[in-house]
């Protein structure tokens, strides 16, 4: 699947609270993604959703 066919999928990031897991939610929610931005510092995740706008959503904890 290329970056062009993600408009409307909704797309799960792990550690995307900073780093290429930050890039890779960007690169998804320019491309039209709705994405779920995971990580375990709220204030992390919550800066970074409240940066990509309303596409994006935190979901905060351990995965497992």
């Amino acid at each position: 699947m290329s970056l062009a066919q993600l408009k409307d999928k909704v797309i799960l990031v792990t550690g995307a609270n900073t780093g290429i897991g930050e890039h890779t939610a960007r690169l998804c929610i320019a491309q039209g993604a709705k994405v779920a931005v995971h990580g375990r510092r709220p204030d992390a995740v919550q800066k970074v959703v409240d940066s990509l706008g309303p596409n994006a959503h935190g979901v905060i904890g351990s995965l497992d």
